[in-house]
């Protein structure tokens, strides 16, 4: 009797260590009590991943964000509305010069292109806020295309091995920092791109009007330059996202979530002010616009 009682032991001892090491994979990465590592690699990711996520949220809807153009279309139809009063002046003195120069072929000409341009004006200020608002919906679903293809886990902090907790706690207050300028630099792009709907029929407006032309080109580039920083920008993530995944690379995934950053940082800023600090040093001849137009 004990022999048999000794078999059946053997038995089921033999049977339960094939059952668990059938689905030791399955509970390498679970946290239970014969897994005490996993539990503790679980809370230090909650516990540092907790303060990133509605950074990290507020991040992913900054940069996909369409903007809110709609707040300021009572100030867009002033804007219209005056730059259409303005464009009756320049009507009129465009027939007058028409008829003062009729027999001089350059002032002539010039004369013409102006009446040209004040009709462009006329037909493109009405769908202005129109035009606007398509770009930015266009720029909001390509930046959204990309975004969304990214890997959640980029953006967290994770405690696989030694080498990755070490970088995450040595570079996790700069990390925060990170996101918050990012968020931040979001914040005051999304503020122009709500504003660039009043500015916009603006720059048409300079932009057809000769003496007035650098300016046009000035506003217009710096809100295509805003627009599309998004989309850019996020390009530049799903590269860097991808290199992070190579095998190499795996146990620094910080340093690249970090770097993404600080290349998001540069290219929104420089699309920001490199377009107003070009125009501030090249277009100052157009102040003499007198003598231009004249």
């Amino acid at each position: 009797m004990n022999k048999i009682t000794f078999l059946v032991v053997v038995a089921l001892i033999f049977s339960s260590n094939i059952v668990f090491a059938s689905s030791n994979s399955e509970e390498d990465n679970s946290c239970g009590f014969t897994n005490l590592s996993a539990c503790f690699t679980g809370f230090l990711e909650s516990f540092f991943n907790a303060p990133l996520k509605p950074l990290i949220d507020l991040f992913k809807e900054l940069i996909v964000s369409s903007a809110s153009p709609d707040i300021f279309k009572p100030v867009w139809g002033v804007i219209v509305l005056f730059c259409s009063l303005a464009s009756m002046i320049f009507i009129i003195f465009n027939v007058i010069k028409l008829v003062m120069y009729a027999e001089y072929p350059l002032k002539r000409h010039q004369a013409k292109e102006g009446l040209k341009n004040i009709v462009i004006i006329a037909v493109l200020l009405p769908l202005s806020y129109y035009i606007y608002t398509m770009l930015l919906v266009f720029n909001s679903l390509l930046t959204n295309n990309f975004i969304q293809n990214i890997n959640t886990s980029f953006f967290e902090v994770k405690f696989d091995n030694i080498t990755s907790s070490i970088l995450n706690l040595l570079l996790y207050l700069f990390y925060i920092v990170i996101l918050i300028i990012t968020d931040i630099i979001l914040v005051l792009r999304y503020f122009i791109l709500s504003v660039g709907v009043v500015l916009f029929p603006l720059g048409i407006f300079m932009y057809y009007i000769d003496c007035l032309k650098s300016y046009g080109v000035l506003i217009i580039n710096f809100l295509l330059s805003n627009i599309f920083a998004g989309f850019i920008t996020s390009l530049i993530l799903i590269i860097v996202s991808m290199l992070s995944s190579v095998q190499i690379f795996e146990n620094y995934q910080v340093i690249f979530s970090i770097s993404g950053l600080l290349i998001t940082d540069t290219i929104l800023l420089v699309m920001m002010f490199f377009v107003v600090i070009k125009a501030s040093v090249h277009g100052v001849e157009s102040v003499s616009f007198l003598t231009r137009f004249l």
